[in-house]
């Protein structure tokens, strides 16, 4: 039930996700934590780097759907409202 540009803006999240080869990023640092699961500051770093990589694929999806200011803004409104309906609907399953 997700309109279209509300798709455009999902679709564009996650082909950011792609591009920077984040599933690959989140594979090593798991890796990693294998391998030094007893310390405190990768278990930081690793949550750091997830919160950062989620928000670059946020601002990268609205970016792309904005030139200026004005619109930047509108599509960051279009954006929050996508991110509330998704999270509606799975809290409702």
């Amino acid at each position: 039930g997700l309109s279209l540009s509300s798709k455009r803006f999902i679709v564009r999240h996650e082909l950011a996700h792609a591009r920077w080869r984040d599933p690959l990023v989140n594979c090593l640092l798991r890796l990693i934590r294998g391998l030094f699961w007893i310390s405190p500051a990768h278990w930081l770093l690793e949550r750091t780097v997830a919160a950062e990589r989620e928000l670059a694929a946020d601002f990268s999806s609205i970016k792309e759907c904005s030139n200026d200011g004005w619109e930047f803004q509108a599509a960051t409104l279009n954006y929050v409202t996508t991110l509330v309906a998704v999270a509606k609907h799975f809290n409702s399953n």
